[in-house]
């Protein structure tokens, strides 16, 4: 597969160009890791692949609805309506394998 159409077919197998993917992908990821290990903004931005705290808190604004630390002192109930309400695409792990197994079947782009 040529290099320029790859997100033509990228794009045709998950309905999203790969920078929105690899960007949905680092916000899913922090959001987990934010709710699972009780680690702060600035450490988990890095571990994920932001350049900064403020760009995770900026991303994960315009997603959920909230910056991290506001939406971790929310209540359970309503983090789940604003996560429902900001992401650009949740996928469940079988349907994340699903999309991944689509633009594999397009070509090796490696």
């Amino acid at each position: 597969m040529s290099v320029s159409s790859f997100p033509r077919h990228f794009n045709a197998a998950t309905a999203l160009s790969p920078l929105q993917y690899q960007k949905e992908m680092r916000r899913l990821h922090a959001r987990r890791v934010l709710l699972t290990s009780g680690a702060s903004v600035a450490p988990i931005a890095h571990d994920v692949g932001y350049e900064s705290p403020i760009q995770l808190s900026r991303e994960y604004s315009r997603a959920f609805g909230l910056p991290p630390a506001k939406y971790l002192a929310t209540p359970r109930g309503a983090r789940r309506s604003q996560a429902a309400r900001g992401s650009l695409l949740i996928l469940s792990s079988c349907e994340h394998v699903a999309a991944v197994r689509r633009v594999s079947a397009l070509g090796r782009f490696c």
